[in-house]
Order: structure tokens, then sequence, then C-alpha cells
């Protein structure tokens, strides 16, 4: 089964950041971050950002719609919560 995106919205997978050794160690709870990246799977067909299928783009950590189909999550991201494009 392959979903589609509708109205605007990216199917995407969180993108793993390559992480460099942090100076201080901190707890968990204290490194809360607001903006995450996020791969793009597929887009709907009215997207007008023109991304391309394996770009990466950053939003707000709690805009990804998550959706179980068939036992598996996905997450839907709304066109206009992209914050900017990783080139």
């Amino acid at each position: 089964v392959t979903m589609r995106p509708v109205n605007r919205r990216l199917l995407v997978e969180l993108f793993e950041e390559e992480e460099e050794s942090p100076l201080f160690i901190l707890p968990e709870d204290f490194q809360e971050k607001s903006h995450r990246s996020y791969k793009v799977l597929a887009t709907a067909r009215d997207c007008s950002m023109d991304l391309k299928v394996g770009e990466v783009v950053i939003a707000h950590t709690s805009d990804p719609e998550t959706i179980t189909f068939e036992g598996k999550e996905h997450l839907l991201l709304l066109e206009n919560h992209v914050v900017c494009v990783v080139d």
C-alpha cells in the first residue's frame, strides 16, 4: 500500500541528524528541542513548495500529525508549517 498525502500535506519521517559530542552532559529532560528535521517521503499534488522526495525540511516538533494505518505510524506535516529546507 502506498500513501499519497493530500491537502498540501507532506508525508515525512524523522531525519536523524549527526550530533557532535557535547562539551557538557545534560539530563535528558533538560535537552528540549523546539524544532526537528524531517525527510520528505511524499508530497500532495497541490503543494506549492516544489519539494522533492528525499529532501530534508525543518518544522516545529509539535506540528506533524501521527496517524496509524495497518499497524504502522506515519507522520503528516502541513506544507505551511515548514520553517526551512536544508540544502
